[in-house]
């Protein structure tokens, strides 16, 4: 038996059929999640309501775009789905998602990788452009076996970022901003501002992409649950000197993106600008600060540390370039 267009062999897991995920898969995927975790240094996985409203949400795809190795009552061994990203202008992503019982071996992850690849070429031949086709596979454990086995597949590491969150019910550092300078939130019409400052605070990081204005601001101010009020931008007259781009999810003020304009660093610019956003999302009632950070980034990581974040879970990208 073949894999269909993976050119791999489809394997043999006894007890086990494989075929689409469905809806009514959520209650077993996330029992499966939760094993995986348990065996690959991985933090627990995400409610199981958020599990299944992006389920729902992927009905449409999931017969096409989703498999599963599932017994007759339901138990799951192996799942993998692909989603399609084409929000950015400068290249198609497609993020591989898998999760395989730790009792079955790595050929069951091979397969499934395989398989993912094979139904993202399809996908990607939908689109005419000749944007660069990219596969991400994202994942939160820290298994340095499979890491092996996803470069031996062709993908490489791009980066690593730990989730740090703080509660907001204690005390929250006082820091201040300059008096001097000035707070304001998002708008549309701030909107180049905000984009070049963040041009300004990233400009000296290698291998910064430099992003676009409509490109930055689609991939940060469109996603569900951005908050324009807790999005704030610190002006020293007219020059944006830091800013913040956040969200709100489950309760939870994300800082998406938080940058201090190289000319204006040293000045307590970071401390001042995050003391800002952790008392505004308080006021805003809720109930945890989030974000994520580059682990070689140290600078950031000793003032996150220190405004009283602590790290929760680790995060590892790597992707490959399909050909056109």
């Amino acid at each position: 038996m073949s894999g269909g267009n993976s050119g791999v062999k489809v394997p043999v897991l006894p007890g086990f059929f494989w075929r689409p995920l469905e809806l009514s898969d959520a209650p077993a995927l996330h029992t499966l999640q939760k094993e995986c975790a348990s065996f690959a240094y991985s933090p627990p996985p995400k409610p199981f309501e958020k599990l299944y409203a992006e389920m729902e949400n992927a009905a449409r795809t999931l017969p096409g775009d989703s498999l599963c190795a599932a017994d007759a009552d339901g138990r799951l061994a192996a799942a993998a789905w692909i989603t399609l990203d084409d929000g950015f202008r400068h290249e198609l992503r497609a993020y591989l998602a898998d999760c395989v019982h730790p009792s079955w071996g790595q050929e069951v992850n091979v397969y499934l990788i395989k398989w993912m690849e094979a139904r993202a070429r399809v996908r990607f031949a939908g689109w005419e452009d000749t944007r660069p086709r990219i596969l991400r596979l994202d994942v939160e454990h820290q298994d340095r076996k499979v890491f092996r086995l996803y470069e031996s597949l062709g993908y490489h590491f791009t980066l690593a970022e730990e989730t740090m969150r703080r509660p907001l019910d204690g005390t929250i550092p006082e820091y201040a901003l300059p008096a001097e300078m000035g707070v304001v939130p998002w708008s549309a019409e701030r909107a180049e501002l905000f984009h070049k400052t963040y041009l300004a605070a990233f400009r000296d990081r290698p291998g910064f992409p430099a992003w676009g204005l409509e490109t930055w601001r689609k991939a940060f101010t469109e996603s569900e649950g951005f908050r324009q009020d807790l999005s704030l931008l610190v002006l020293d007259g007219t020059v944006g000197a830091a800013y913040a781009v956040c969200m709100v999810e489950d309760n939870t003020g994300w800082v998406l993106q938080f940058g201090v304009n190289t000319d204006y660093r040293r000045r307590g610019l970071g401390a001042g600008l995050l003391a800002e956003l952790l008392r505004r999302f308080r006021k805003a009632g809720l109930a945890e600060a989030a974000l994520e950070v580059n682990v070689n980034n140290e600078t950031a990581r000793r003032l996150y540390i220190r405004m009283g974040f602590a790290v929760t879970s680790v995060y590892s990208s790597f992707r490959k370039t399909m050909p056109i």
